[in-house]
């Protein structure tokens, strides 16, 4: 569930190292984020984007976990000082391999 703050809202997500670091090229995440009582967004990512910003500093490891805290403004998405914008509601990353 997400949170609202001044700016937007936040939500955080945990996902396990030993998964990320899987040999699959083709994974993707997708993180639903639920505001009060609605769907806000959808975040389509791939494995292998997630562990590129990882190794730039997104988020924050710890027992085995990276932790991922996506911070919503308008119509932008962050994580860490990473734009994730064009991964909200991009359901092509997924349909478009198809």
């Amino acid at each position: 569930m997400a949170k609202p703050n001044k700016y937007g809202y936040s939500a955080q997500f945990n996902l396990s190292l030993s998964q990320l670091q899987m040999p699959l090229d083709d994974m993707t995440y997708v993180f639903a984020i639920r505001l009060q009582d609605y769907w806000k967004a959808f975040v389509v990512i791939e494995r292998k984007k997630i562990e590129e910003y990882r190794e730039d500093g997104m988020g924050s490891e710890n027992r085995g976990r990276l932790i991922l805290r996506l911070r919503f403004k308008g119509e932008g998405i962050t994580c860490s000082h990473h734009d994730l914008s064009q991964y909200r509601n991009a359901w092509d990353r997924i349909y478009s391999r198809y």
